[in-house]
């Protein structure tokens, strides 16, 4: 599994640096991906897989995408692009699929306090989205619940 998420960082890193951004945030998307599933399944470091986490590196800003790179590459490949996107503010998604504000920056989003997993824009996005959002919220809290009890 590690060799796999190192593959895809190097090739998404390696396309970065050729400007192609869409397909660089693929193969960034599969290895948060891979990363996600390795720490819950055969590590078990977490719960469950932060999948609004894998979603927003699929729709990720160029500020995103290179701190994710950088923080997982151990070479000097990305410094100039980091010190470039540095200044980019941030932007996250509203998990409300109906909201036509969609990208915001990631400081001012509101996140669910019973998952800690879906982002907002604001409360009336997330009250709009609960009848969708209040399974998947219920049923992250139980799994996380179960794995801090399996911990102690």
């Amino acid at each position: 599994m590690e060799l796999v998420i190192r593959f895809l960082l190097s090739s998404a890193t390696v396309i970065f640096m050729m400007n192609d951004k869409n397909s660089a945030k693929v193969n960034a998307s599969l290895a948060c991906y891979f990363e996600e599933m390795a720490a819950t399944t055969l590590y078990e470091t977490k719960a469950s897989p932060n999948f609004p986490k894998v979603w927003e590196m699929c729709n990720a800003d160029d500020h995103t995408l290179v701190s994710f790179l950088k923080k997982r590459i151990p070479c000097c490949c990305l410094d100039k692009a980091h010190k470039d996107v540095k200044s980019v503010k941030k932007m996250g998604l509203c998990w409300n699929d109906d909201c036509t504000l969609q990208h915001k920056e990631t400081g001012s989003l509101f996140q669910c306090v019973g998952c800690r997993r879906a982002n907002y824009c604001c409360v009336e996005c997330q009250k709009a989205d609960w009848p969708n959002h209040k399974i998947d919220c219920r049923n992250f809290s139980l799994m996380k619940a179960a794995f801090d009890s399996r911990q102690k």
